[in-house]
């Protein structure tokens, strides 16, 4: 395992939330139609329709692109995070397996991994120790 791996996640974690963004942030614009709104009757047939149906058919196929990235996406971060679970597991330390464990899977904050310790535990405390941790490992292949 690599210092890169194990803080991996973290990023991995972000770059999905920028995509569900992405695609929550999809939807047809409002000028898309040339339609006055003079009260007339309007059928699909009419030429003036074409921008909105336009506007639709690339909506759709931008989502459809989008979420087999998100799929891609989160595929790769559950295959990531089993790795990194699966290194976790193999160390001695109870103590150093629960700050990785919280810090690198659950990204918790420092505060929050030492209230998950319990009492004696100060976010520096628990920093330091991670860092010492991390500092024995390579920082990439």
């Amino acid at each position: 395992m690599t210092k890169r791996k194990l803080e991996q996640i973290y990023f991995m974690k972000i770059e999905l939330n920028k995509w569900k963004k992405r695609r929550a942030n999809l939807h047809l614009p409002v000028n898309t139609s040339a339609r006055k709104p003079d009260g007339m009757p309007y059928s699909k047939t009419n030429a003036i329709s074409r921008p909105v149906e336009d506007a639709a058919v690339k909506i759709s196929s931008d989502l459809a692109r989008i979420d087999k990235q998100i799929t891609k996406h989160i595929k790769k971060l559950n295959k990531a995070i089993a790795e990194v679970e699966t290194y976790i597991m193999t160390l001695d330390d109870s103590e150093i397996r629960i700050i990785l464990e919280c810090r690198c899977v659950e990204l918790m904050s420092w505060k929050q991994v030492a209230d998950t310790l319990g009492s004696g535990y100060t976010e520096e405390a628990v920093r330091q120790q991670y860092h010492r941790f991390i500092s024995t490992l390579p920082p990439h292949k």
